[in-house]
């Protein structure tokens, strides 16, 4: 008990000392450490890869404050032409490699923006993500992308890591290890703001200083009259807060405000903290608090789902990308018995994300070649084997990381036949493994 009240007499000591305090008479209390203004409203900032945005968040009339997005795994936070934002990345998997074929390896840089090519040496070989020695000693090993490298009978193997994994070299030896945190995320804990890196490997902390409170994983000063926080016009100080005069909370108590938000009792006050974007504020242990959220169930890599003229339809037979350097062609195929589907985007750089339509300005063009079972006749633009071609399209692809990697998109198209009839696809999905 003794040590709380040295420790009370402490905090109130700092309290009055600290800058922007004004020390006072017995009938004048002191001023609130809280700010009129934390930004502008419409002014952006990248915090890491977090865009924080100034809005008015609680009203008309009530000051504006950051509101915190996380960009997510496909995109970056840059400065842009109007100032920050999110930007579609063009590479996801990021500070590691893949093989665009059994010589080139790709780097993706850490902000995910850029990819450059590299050569492996003309004794290596590309493999999982990195260029490793064509001849190997037995036993040695190797980080590849999101995998460790074995070698096993004069060549390297690869075994995948888990999703929460990552693979690093310890003691001189490749493992796979648990990340410390969910990539790219911030977070609040007991008052300090907390940010993981680009793979999980490493926590930023800071601590939150007396007249600050943490929010969505970053400090932000107390702002009068704002949300949470001290309104001047009250006479509540943070002093009062301390004695007990304006407490709200007591502890280190916590409460879930819904279930994005979770409020944590700091000073004797109510904090409200943003979840993360793959948390949910849950009881965890008889404590509420910001979690995981559960992973969703894993979809079977390899298949090309659509809508045909009304019907549903699923090409898992040998669906798969391929990339074919000579005519600078991405090829997503895949079949449902002897009816066949190909997607062929056409020029297109390795590893290149984003949206191809017949109306836009890209360069890339997309033909997609359909084969219904039936006659074989001449589709413009596809291969002998094909009944339909398309003439309208729109296309997004969202992922595409490389050899043993999932190409990931969607489209939608409009096909011909000779004879000039036309169907229609929509709602097309493409999640399939570049080989």
């Amino acid at each position: 008990m003794r040590s709380r009240v040295t420790l009370l007499v402490l905090f109130l000591l700092a309290l009055v000392t600290a800058p922007g305090l004004v020390a006072c008479g017995d009938d004048e209390p002191a001023a609130a450490s809280c700010t009129e203004n934390l930004c502008t409203e419409g002014e952006t900032r990248c915090l890491g890869n977090v865009l924080a945005s100034c809005e008015v968040l609680d009203g008309e009339g009530t000051p504006p404050r950051w509101r915190y997005e996380a960009c997510g795994a496909s995109r970056a936070c840059t400065a842009g032409p109007s100032g920050q934002a999110c930007e579609t990345r063009k590479c996801t998997n990021l500070g590691t490699g893949s093989c665009l074929d059994a010589q080139t390896l790709f780097i993706c840089d850490e902000s995910g923006l850029s990819s450059d090519p590299e050569d492996c040496a003309s004794d290596e070989v590309c493999t999982s993500g990195a260029c490793v020695e064509s001849a190997c000693g037995e036993g040695d090993t190797r980080c590849g992308a999101g995998v460790v490298l074995t070698c096993q009978g004069g060549s390297y193997a690869a075994a995948d890591c888990a999703t929460d994994e990552v693979c690093l070299i310890e003691g001189g030896e490749a493992a796979c290890v648990a990340r410390l945190c969910d990539p790219e995320t911030a977070w609040c804990e007991d008052g300090v703001a907390q940010v993981c890196n680009h793979d999980g490997t490493e926590v930023t902390t800071t601590a939150c200083g007396s007249t600050e409170v943490c929010n969505s994983g970053f400090c932000e000063a107390l702002l009068c009259n704002g949300n949470n926080n001290i309104d001047p016009g009250s006479g509540i100080t943070p002093a009062d807060v301390v004695t007990g005069d304006a407490i709200e909370c007591e502890g280190e108590e916590t409460q879930c405000l819904d279930e994005d938000s979770l409020q944590v009792c700091q000073g004797g006050l109510w904090i409200t903290q943003n979840c993360g974007t793959n948390q949910v504020c849950a009881d965890v242990d008889g404590v509420d608090a910001c979690k995981a959220k559960a992973a969703p169930p894993l979809e079977k890599i390899g298949k090309i789902t659509f809508t045909l003229a009304g019907v549903p339809n699923t090409f898992d037979l040998n669906a798969r990308a391929d990339y074919i350097s000579s005519d600078t062609m991405l090829k997503i195929s895949g079949a449902s018995g002897t009816r066949k589907l190909e997607l062929n985007f056409a020029p297109i750089e390795p590893l290149s994300v984003g949206q191809f339509s017949d109306t836009g300005t890209s360069e890339t063009v997309l033909t997609v070649c359909y084969y219904d079972g039936g006659a074989v006749t001449e589709s413009p633009g596809c291969a002998v084997g094909f009944s339909h071609s398309s003439s309208l399209y729109t296309a997004v692809i969202d992922e595409w990381n490389g050899i043993g990697a999932s190409v990931v998109g969607t489209f939608e198209t409009t096909l011909n036949d000779a004879g000039g009839s036309t169907l229609a696809i929509t709602d097309g999905v493409f999640d399939v493994k570049q080989k």
